[in-house]
Formats: C-alpha cells, sequence, structure tokens
C-alpha cells in the first residue's frame, strides 16, 4: 500500500497500553536520527 510506496521511515506500535508514550518515543528517536 503507501507505506511502501514512499520513502519514509515507518513503524507499527501494537498494544493496548502506552501507545501514546511508544509513538512519542519512535517519533523522537527518528527525529534525533535527522538532526
Amino acid at each position: 500500500a503507501l507505506m511502501h510506496d514512499l520513502p519514509v521511515p515507518a513503524m507499527i506500535v501494537r498494544g493496548r497500553l502506552g501507545g501514546s508514550a511508544m509513538t512519542v518515543a519512535a517519533i523522537n528517536a527518528l527525529a534525533s536520527d535527522v538532526e
């Protein structure tokens, strides 16, 4: 689908608990690689 067509790092966070915190941590990790 669209995820495979774009050259952008992506991650899927699965689970019922801590999804927001895990997502923010993943975005921060990806952003720190760019800086």
